[in-house]
């Protein structure tokens, strides 16, 4: 049986990775412009990392064109604080996230020389 005027709901965003501020400019974005829409939270155990739906079908195609946009201005906005901060000399470096972090740092230098000694030991033995 076929249901006259039903629509579902489409998943406009996955929130895994998102940054909380992009996502209320999101939601505000949405609500600029009335377009029905709903937030599912993150699950218990982030086996989910929750999304924001649109409500209707008819919608769903104006809400991505705005999303786009609106990643595409976001993504030239980080490109200017990127060039900005390089041009000021205060874009962080390798050596400012040893300094901030240096377990995590030193672990991963570890590994990463680690992995290459592995790859690199099959052909120093062929040269033997």
């Amino acid at each position: 049986m076929k249901r006259v005027g039903y629509t579902m709901a489409k998943m406009l965003l996955n929130l895994r990775h998102v940054p909380e501020d992009e996502v209320i400019e999101v939601l505000q974005l949405l609500n600029e412009h009335d377009i029905d829409h709903y937030q599912v939270p993150p699950s218990a155990f982030m086996i989910s990392a929750g999304s924001i739906w649109i409500k209707h079908d008819q919608e769903f195609d104006q809400a991505l064109e705005l999303f786009n946009e609106f990643q595409s201005g976001r993504a030239q906005q980080a490109q200017q604080d990127w060039h900005q901060q390089k041009a000021q000399g205060t874009q962080p470096g390798l050596l400012d996230a040893l300094r901030t972090n240096p377990g995590p740092m030193a672990a991963y230098i570890t590994i990463a020389i680690l992995i290459v000694l592995f790859l690199l030991t099959p052909v120093v033995q062929l040269f033997r």
